[in-house]
């Protein structure tokens, strides 16, 4: 791009050439967005994400429509709708911040707020950072030789003529407590992989090699032994709409697990339960009685994420979870994993093409091509010093943002009209 016009609500609430955006955004909204950006240097922190939603857009609205959730509202705020200000050259903000304000005037910077990255919603949040590991030496889940090929059928009598290796020879493990990235391009198997553990593809492909969670072979379990292991393992899909029933409200499709894997749980537990899933993933009290067509994409996705977490379970398969979330979103959503993880000792295969966010959450690598994992090591060895060409050629490849703001290191600019 190289103009860039934010949105927040309806309204376009920022204007900018590329560059003077990256380097300098001036409303709330844009500022709150670039800190919520995963990668390297914030691992292990909390992501500034946006407390709160947005708000609903059937209601008339008497002020800013971000002031509910931003980190620097007064009364000017709420009290009227405020217009497009041009506090510099060519770059268009909706905020009473900057009514007055021109790059060479404004108040002191002792008398501007403190910078929205640092803002008291988002500190009063718990700091991961201080929260014990639960992760431990002895693996979760333990892969070995891992093979998963598709039978090609040909002619009249459908004969088996062929097979496609989606899968073929794989390796690894996973600890309680950690993250394994998966990562490559599309097509490597990454997928297929994810399906197969959780043994969604039995009868349709075949499958060699052995799968172990907890110490038990999963492809030698039946019946109720099966069953009961659905429980520690779950699957967060890729395309929401096509994983969750059109024809079942939220309440239904949050409930159907719990009813099937929990069945200590009484009516009204889950009910609470379902209400505090909601929260968690950031969706209002009133989803429970709506149908997954009322969604936005992202919003499916959390639907998604709140299903999987619903039966509490010891490892979740994470397919691009966050491939159809704003960065906010993904930020709160970053953020509830790894708290889920460090209180409860969660292990995540994270399929994923976001390196910003294999950077912030990930503990360990395995780059897959062609069915086969090439090159697999701790997180920090694999990113900074890949030995294979074709992860040296994928990290090449990674768009970023450059000159990404880090925050105005004594508050808002000078020209910024303290409230």
């Amino acid at each position: 791009a190289q103009r860039i016009a934010l949105m927040y609500a309806g309204q376009i609430v920022e204007v900018a050439e590329t560059p003077e955006f990256f380097a300098r955004p001036l409303h709330p909204y844009a500022q709150l967005l670039l800190a919520a950006l995963p990668d390297s240097e914030k691992r292990g922190a909390r992501l500034a994400a946006i407390p709160g939603t947005v708000p609903a857009l059937n209601q008339p609205f008497h002020g800013c429509r971000f002031a509910d959730r931003c980190p620097y509202v007064h009364a000017e705020c709420v009290a009227a709708p405020p217009p497009l200000f041009s506090p510099m050259a060519d770059h268009l903000v909706r905020c009473v911040l900057y009514r007055d304000g021109r790059e060479d005037d404004g108040p002191a910077a002792s008398a501007r707020p403190a910078p929205a990255s640092h803002s008291p919603a988002l500190d009063d949040a718990p700091d991961i950072r201080a929260a014990p590991s639960l992760s431990s030496n002895a693996p979760l889940l333990e892969v070995r030789d891992y093979r998963v090929h598709f039978p090609i059928r040909k002619g009249l009598l459908k004969r088996t003529a062929g097979y496609v290796k989606a899968v073929d020879g794989i390796s690894f493990t996973l600890a309680a407590g950690r993250t394994l990235a998966l990562v490559g391009e599309s097509g490597c198997g990454k997928t297929t992989t994810g399906k197969a553990l959780l043994q969604l593809l039995r009868g349709s492909a075949h499958i060699t090699g052995e799968a172990r969670l907890d110490g038990q072979s999963l492809e030698t379990l039946e019946g109720e032994a099966l069953h009961q292991a659905r429980r520690k393992m779950q699957i967060i899909f890729q395309d929401p709409f096509a994983s969750l029933n059109p024809r079942m409200r939220v309440s239904e499709i949050l409930e159907e697990g719990i009813v099937a894997l929990r069945v200590e749980v009484d009516a009204a537990q889950r009910r609470a339960e379902i209400a505090s899933l909601l929260d968690k993933v950031g969706l209002r009290a009133d989803a429970v009685d709506r149908y997954p067509h009322e969604f936005s994409g992202g919003q499916r996705q959390r639907l998604a994420i709140a299903r999987a977490l619903a039966v509490e379970p010891r490892l979740i398969i994470c397919d691009e979870p966050t491939s159809a979330l704003d960065v906010s979103v993904q930020a709160q959503i970053l953020n509830l994993l790894r708290q889920l993880q460090d209180e409860l000792g969660v292990a995540y295969l994270f399929i994923t093409h976001n390196f910003g966010v294999v950077e912030y959450l990930a503990h360990d690598i395995a780059v897959m091509k062609d069915g086969k994992i090439i090159e697999a090591g701790a997180a920090d060895d694999v990113l900074d010093r890949p030995q294979h060409p074709y992860t040296q050629a994928l990290l090449a490849a990674v768009p970023r943002v450059r000159n990404a703001w880090k925050g105005y290191p004594e508050g808002l600019p000078s020209y910024c009209v303290a409230p």
